[in-house]
C-alpha cells in the first residue's frame, strides 16, 4: 500500500485517567498490548476517553513539532511509543 505524506496537525491529544499519569510521566505513551498509541485530534474526545475510566487527563503532543524532527507518519499518526 503507498500512502503520500501529509503535513500533521500541529497538535494530538491522549485521553486517559488520572489514575495513570506518574507511571505515563514515567515510561511515556507505550502502545503496552495495543498496536499503537491512540491519539485525538481535538481535546473534547481526549477528555471523553478519559472519562471511560475514572477522572481524565489529556496529554497535549506537538505533533508538528515532531514530524518536523524527523517523526514522520504518512498518512495517520498512530505512534509505536511516545
Amino acid at each position: 500500500m503507498s500512502y503520500k505524506e501529509k503535513i500533521p496537525p500541529d497538535f494530538l491529544y491522549h485521553g486517559t485517567t488520572i489514575r495513570f499519569l506518574e507511571i505515563l510521566k514515567e515510561q511515556g505513551l507505550v502502545a503496552g498490548s495495543r498496536q499503537y498509541v491512540h491519539l485525538s485530534s481535538d481535546e473534547t474526545t481526549a477528555i471523553a476517553v478519559g472519562k471511560r475510566h475514572g477522572k481524565p487527563c489529556v496529554f497535549k503532543i506537538k505533533n508538528l513539532l515532531m514530524y518536523k524532527r524527523g517523526i514522520k507518519n504518512p498518512l495517520f499518526w498512530p505512534y509505536i511509543s511516545l
